[in-house]
């Protein structure tokens, strides 16, 4: 199957996820191998929802075997959003948006995309 051309799409579809990080990497926002579609991540943000502990974080693409990082244990301040992308991310079918903290229950995180197909 390949993916559709962004440029053609017929069916652009908005969706918002959040999550909240725990320990181990899980993904916030999946692209099944057999979609016959493209997501469209369009922001991220990350917050630290504790009142005075800095907590890491990281983010990254997974393919199914590795993961690419945007983030890698980037430090949270207590009780701040310091995180936003806003440049757009294309995962392609298989791929994944994924999320962990260096502390469970401190960053929560909102990731606005769109389903192309």
């Amino acid at each position: 199957m390949t993916t559709p051309n962004i440029k053609t799409g017929s069916t652009f579809t908005a969706h918002n996820a959040v999550a909240d990080a725990g320990t181990t990497y899980a993904a916030i926002v999946s692209n099944a191998s057999t979609s016959n579609a493209l997501q469209k991540v369009s922001t991220v943000t990350i917050c630290n929802i504790t009142a005075a502990t800095s907590c890491g974080v990281s983010v990254a693409v997974s393919n199914g075997t590795s993961y690419f990082h945007l983030l890698a244990g980037q430090a949270v301040t207590a009780s701040i959003t310091p995180v936003t992308r806003e440049s757009p991310i294309y995962l392609g079918e298989g791929d994944s948006l994924c999320i962990h903290a260096q502390t469970a229950g401190h960053i929560q995180v909102i990731v606005g995309y769109e389903t192309v197909q």
